[in-house]
This record gives C-alpha cells, structure tokens and sequence, in this order.
C-alpha cells in the first residue's frame, strides 16, 4: 500500500472514491466533495493524503483544509480535517489512521500550530490522540 499526496491527474479518482460515502441529503459524494477540489481556493494536491493499492487504486483519504484563524488578536496558522473515508472492503486495515498521522506530520512540517477536527466518530479520533 503507498501512502502519499494526491497527484494532479488523479482528482477524479479522488472524486470517485468519495462517490462511496453515503450522503442523506440527496447529495452525491462526488457532488458534495467537488466543491472542496474544485471551489475552495486553498486546495492543493499537496493537502490530499491517499493511500493507493498495489494496481494504483485510491482507497482511503484524508484532506487537510489550511485556514488563518485569529486567537486573542494574534493569527494563528491551522489545519482542519476533512474528507477522511475509507472504501468498506478496505477499512480496519489501519489506512486512515496512516494517512491521519502523515497529514498531521505535514501539518506540523508547514507550521499549523491547531488541528481542527469537526468528526462524528470522536472516539476513534481520541484513540489517535485527538482531543474534544
């Protein structure tokens, strides 16, 4: 399994991937998540950590959204998570949490002092030492 940074060429991929994430609203995952790659304007490829299988296939990611937020007056450089899925068939393979751990280590590597999380499985973050 390769762990890396989204490649330009693949955001398709990436998009078919997050295809699979079941939505409630009538959103389809790849409608709901094209708006992150295609509109917000600090996306990068950089920012999309992927884990590829052996035949190149993406089957787990997580995205970093760099934002400025401001504390007591001061700015301060953050990371939000996002995006974190696994393909069914392919989860408790330990494949988020690689990704979570190389996206925390780039968020670290580039100066983002706060980690924000906003997560519906909180106590599998806090195993990973995310705090609520």
């Amino acid at each position: 399994m390769e762990v890396r940074t989204l490649r330009s060429q693949e955001r398709e991929d990436l998009l078919s991937l997050l295809d699979g994430w079941p939505m409630d609203d009538g959103w389809t995952g790849r409608d709901f998540f094209r708006r992150y790659v295609e509109k917000d304007p600090t996306f990068e490829d950089r920012n999309v950590w992927v884990a590829a299988d052996s035949a190149g296939r993406l089957v787990s990611c997580v995205q970093i959204f760099p934002r400025r937020l401001y504390l007591w007056g001061e700015a301060v450089e953050c990371g939000g998570i996002g995006s974190v899925f696994t393909l069914p068939e392919r989860r408790r393979e330990g494949l988020a949490e690689r990704l979570l751990a190389a996206a925390s280590a780039a968020m670290q590597e580039r100066g983002m002092e706060i980690g924000v999380l906003f997560a519906s499985r909180i106590a599998w973050y806090t195993r990973l030492g995310w705090r609520q």
